[in-house]
């Protein structure tokens, strides 16, 4: 609390669950997350009359920070705030009544990582008969980040001239002309083309 006045603000704990406000701590997979939190003014304004502001305390090291849809206003007491990578974040909001007094709580979002698709890499080369490429595979999460895996890929040549080995080495054959190459890991499938020279 700060100020002179005699108006006070206070406020049930934020919570990325709506429907219970007073969880402290909440898990998602996705890269959005809807936060509520609500406060009460002794003063004539009443609740109406707050101001909710987010800001975020801790995040991991070397992301951006969360963005907020609404911040910095009352209706922000209902916000959703965006990330762009996974990892432990800290999302703090003081509200502010008219009187500058403030309250504040904060709330522990942990984003985990989601396998979204494969991607195989390099995409859409040219390559001369009887050389060779490495292509190398990684599972990309919901930020189109490459997630750990202890699994191997499996690659193929599903049409085209040339053959690849188990750890995607691609040698093209002696014809010209398009070949597509192919790798699955974790259940998920991907193919990118070269063009035999």
């Amino acid at each position: 609390m700060g100020g002179d006045s005699h108006h006070d603000v206070t406020l049930s704990a934020p919570s990325a669950q709506a429907t219970t406000p007073t969880v402290a701590s909440f898990m998602s997979h996705a890269g959005t997350v809807a936060l509520s939190v609500l406060g009460a003014d002794t003063s004539d304004a009443g609740e109406a009359g707050l101001t909710y502001s987010w800001s975020v305390e801790s995040s991991p090291g070397g992301v951006s920070a969360a963005r907020f849809s609404d911040n910095d206003s009352n209706d922000a007491k209902n916000a959703t705030a965006h990330f762009n990578n996974a990892g432990l974040y800290v999302l703090t909001c003081t509200i502010t009544n008219g009187d500058n007094n403030t309250a504040s709580a904060s709330v522990s979002i942990d984003i985990k990582q989601t396998k979204t698709a494969l991607r195989l890499t390099p995409a859409d080369q040219h390559i001369r008969a009887g050389k060779s490429l490495r292509y190398t595979a990684a599972i990309i999460d919901q930020f189109k980040n490459a997630m750990p895996t202890t699994a191997a890929p499996t690659y193929s040549v599903i049409s085209g001239s040339g053959s690849i080995d188990r750890k995607g080495l691609f040698t093209a054959g002696n014809k010209k002309g398009h070949a597509v190459i192919k790798a699955t890991l974790a259940g998920i499938s991907v193919t990118v083309g070269a063009t035999i020279i």
